[in-house]
């Protein structure tokens, strides 16, 4: 029944009166206001503003009412208002409960790379245009502090934490599988084009009680707001694919529409590769989006995107000579939405699915996955009195996935629920605490948990605040060892973070924190072992596992010292050890440089309208494992370079508007090395490294906006 509901209001969003009253909200320094509460006291219409402050209802009141305004942080508004049947338009200033500074915000573990918060470290198109990550989000996250360069796994390695424990949220929904499918030893890209959300919130810990099953980041996109005119977006990127998505408006209803196709096959002809391809990666992609506003400023969505891809390439290595396939497809679709309920309560809803589907094997051996999530999501949130709200909530996942190795099948089938609930305080404006708790049950491995996360800032100037954040996060073992043995609890990690920045807003920003993470109930054991006990009747797998990871982020970006240049400079230091997997004694992970550096300059050329980038990124060597030492993890590579530049052009192709991109990806051919496969003698060894060396590409993206349709 909620899905039924939440589908006719995505259809049906309709509002009837007399009077309709509409404005903009901002703050004093003419800033937009997102989500405040717009209501008439003792009436119930009312609605809440958009991403761009506006709002709108409809009455059927008459006569002399009193529209109160509310949002956390700012004094509450109230406008005596005569209704007579006229429409009404407003401008409404909101004015900060102090005049001295503006209100704080809790910022430990967090960095908003989005236009909503004034306390942004990079603006969405930042994402696209960070050297070195060709438009891919998960790419230019890494010149952020907090994340690993890890060039021979897909997945974002965030303060000590492996791929699996960053997990995605799309508006508000899990993201099972945000990497196109996994290739041995060749990291793959996002699936998701940076050009559909209009901000994105990475979390490096600490977060909110909201989210859950991720020990160490959570991802949290947002879809971008459609155009009100019509428009059609083309891409065409030589040797590599071209893609096209149209947007229109049918009335209320918002459309977007997009088709893609990729091939590398005549890229890997020119730019040689050092793996093997009998069948270059190729894919087809389709994605809708689907929006509807409503009078009273509720906002319904649908985000669907669908890719089918396939690759085949041949492995000459120490231990084994053979030929890997896979053919993937995979859909992502969600459907949510946002309305005010009565004059105080914002309510969300969300259903999503997720389907994943892997046909792949060698020559020898075949390991199809068959992986399925449905997910539903409920929350509420209102302002109690000036300076505290609370929201709660819960979710239920079901998970229903089928794996095979050759003629043995095995499954990971079950429930997940969690509820949170979670509330912001703020005295004054200097100080702000938050608390929340999040519970969870899990059916597949009977178990569950009570989550504790607590934060507090404290602004110590007009431009500076020190955060401090603590949180206990769970994580149910993943599937490679849930579907030979659900004897498992929950793994965990307890953050401790302290927060320090300065931001001069559009020219300074400054932060540093230092973290400690506490890792404990982690899965031993090899889970690709077929050492199966018939005493116990597991594989042996345990919860025995335990581990640390500490250290220091820095973070600089000026955007005014240099004319027309803007740079930022990223530094994370860590030391962590694990004992899990199958790892005999607590060590290092391969994963983990101790020291990690990024320096991103740009360059803007106003006479041509054209921009140069230019990222430089170090990392010291991994540990690895020498099996003719001693010492387990006793052994380093080399360190780590990589110097990547693009250069992109504004200009006009059949008289709209067009960007060209040019970028190239380790400019000087550095030959990174990630680690070693040893022959079963431990005399002979491989290295591991990129499948290519330089990386180049060049793209044409190109908007045309149509007249605007009735």
């Amino acid at each position: 029944m909620k899905t039924i509901t939440l589908l006719l209001l995505f259809f049906s969003l309709q509002a009837f009166g007399q009077t309709k009253i509409s404005g903009i909200i901002t703050d004093e320094k003419d800033n937009p206001v997102a989500y405040a509460n717009v209501y008439l006291d003792q009436i119930y219409d009312g609605s809440v503003s958009n991403e761009s402050g506006k709002f709108s209802f409809t009455t059927e009141a008459t006569g002399g009412v009193k529209l109160v305004v509310s949002y956390i942080g700012y004094k509450k508004y109230q406008k005596s208002l005569t209704l007579e049947g006229d429409n009404i338009e407003l401008k409404i200033k909101l004015k900060s409960n102090s005049n001295e500074l503006q209100t704080v915000e809790i910022s430990a573990g967090s960095f908003e790379v989005s236009d909503k918060k004034q306390s942004v470290v990079l603006k969405p198109l930042d994402v696209v245009q960070t050297p070195g990550s060709q438009a891919d989000i998960y790419a230019a996250l890494q010149s952020l502090p907090g994340a690993q360069q890890v060039g021979n796994e897909s997945g974002l390695f965030v303060r000590g934490g492996t791929a699996s424990e960053t997990k995605t949220i799309i508006d508000g929904m899990l993201v099972n599988k945000p990497f196109f499918s996994d290739v041995p030893d060749i990291p793959q890209r996002g699936r998701f084009s940076p050009f559909l959300f209009s901000g994105v919130a990475f979390s490096t810990g600490g977060y909110s009680a909201e989210y859950g099953q991720a020990l160490s980041s959570v991802l949290i996109l947002d879809s971008e707001k459609l155009p009100e005119n019509p428009s059609t977006n083309i891409g065409i990127m030589p040797l590599l694919g071209a893609s096209v998505t149209h947007n229109r408006k049918f009335g209320e209803l918002a459309v977007s529409g997009g088709l893609r196709y990729n091939n590398l096959q005549p890229y890997f002809s020119v730019n040689k590769q050092r793996v093997n391809w009998d069948k270059a990666p190729e894919s087809f992609g389709t994605s809708l989006v689907m929006q509807k506003e409503g009078d009273n400023g509720s906002m319904a969505k649908l985000f669907v995107n669908y890719d089918n891809s396939r690759i085949k390439l041949s492995y000459d290595g120490l231990n084994s000579e053979e030929q890997f396939y896979n053919k993937n497809q995979n859909l992502f679709a969600s459907a949510s939405m946002v309305f005010p309920m009565g004059k105080e309560w914002i309510l969300y809803s969300g259903v999503s699915l997720n389907f994943n589907e892997d046909d792949m094997g060698t020559e020898k051996d075949i390991f199809p996955a068959t992986e399925r999530m449905f997910m539903a999501k409920l929350r509420a949130e209102r302002e109690l009195y000036n300076g505290m709200d609370i929201k709660f909530g819960g979710e239920v996942q079901h998970q229903n996935d089928d794996y095979q190795f050759n003629q043995y099948f095995s499954s990971v089938n079950g429930n997940y629920e969690a509820f949170f609930a979670e509330s912001n305080i703020h005295l004054g404006n200097r100080l702000a605490f938050r608390a929340g708790v999040r519970l969870e049950n899990n059916s597949i491995i009977n178990k569950q948990n009570i989550a504790p996360r607590l934060s507090m800032a404290y602004k110590t100037g007009e431009k500076t605040q020190v955060s401090l954040a603590y949180g206990k996060f769970y994580q149910q073992p993943e599937s490679d060892y849930l579907r030979r043995q659900t004897s498992l609890g929950f793994e965990n990690a307890t953050h401790y973070i302290a927060n320090f920045q300065w931001i001069e807003e559009n020219r300074y920003t400054f932060r540093t924190e230092v973290y400690y993470k506490d890792y404990d109930q982690l899965v031993l054991g090899d889970p690709y072992s077929e050492e199966f006990n018939t005493e116990t009747m597991s594989f042996g797998y345990s919860n025995g596992g335990n581990g640390y990871a500490k250290g220091i982020d820095l973070f600089w970006r000026d955007e005014a010292t240099i004319p027309n240049s803007d740079y930022w400079i990223s530094y994370s230091y860590i030391d962590s050890e694990r004992y899990f997997r199958d790892y005999p004694i607590k060590a290092a992970p391969d994963f983990i440089a101790n020291h990690t550096l990024n320096l991103i300059y740009r360059y803007s050329i106003s006479s041509i309208r054209s921009k140069i980038s230019a990222r430089y990124a170090f990392a010291t060597g991994r540990p690895y494992n020498n099996p003719t030492t001693e010492i387990f993890m006793n052994a380093q590579t080399p360190n780590y370079h990589n110097f990547s530049a693009d250069f992109s052009y504004l200009t006009n192709v059949w008289g709209h508007f067009a960007v060209c991109v040019f970028s190239v990806k380790n400019l000087f051919n550095t030959d990174n090395i990630f680690g070693y496969e040893y022959s079963p003698d431990g005399m002979d060894r491989t290295a591991k490294r990129s499948a290519g060396l330089r990386s180049i590409f060049f793209g044409i993206f190109i908007s045309m906006e149509h007249k605007k349709s009735n």
